[in-house]
């Protein structure tokens, strides 16, 4: 995949740290090897796409709760709290657009007997 191409010709980069690059590497690896052959709604399974969401959800609601435990202890500050926090948030606004979206192509193309709905702009003609 070009993603992991790119890692790799920058994993020979100076200002690259070796460890990042494979952290990095590693974490688009495992998200390649789940990516369904097909992309297109009608081909997804629901109930899997469902459970992965959900799963998703509880993930980052652990995240959540164990960097609150870690503030409370001490071993975090505030700032630190936030920023992480931000991209927790990220994440979860990453998934509901994620789950939108989805939705929004499969009830188009339920109401559109299973097409692509296709829209003509002016000049498009």
């Amino acid at each position: 995949m070009a993603v992991l191409g790119r890692l790799d010709d920058l994993a020979e980069e100076h200002w690259l740290l070796q460890d990042l690059a494979k952290k990095v590497r590693y974490r688009y690896a495992q998200v390649l090897e789940y990516l369904p052959e097909s992309l297109d709604p009608a081909d997804l399974d629901s109930d899997h796409v469902a459970t992965h969401d959900q799963l998703r959800r509880e993930v980052v609601q652990a995240q959540r709760t164990a960097l609150i435990d870690l503030r409370n202890r001490g071993t975090i500050g505030d700032d630190t709290l936030r920023r992480f926090e931000r991209d927790l948030d990220l994440e979860e606004l990453r998934t509901e657009i994620q789950i939108l979206s989805a939705n929004h192509e499969r009830t188009a193309q339920a109401h559109n007997g299973g097409s692509s709905i296709q829209i003509e702009t002016a000049g498009s003609k």
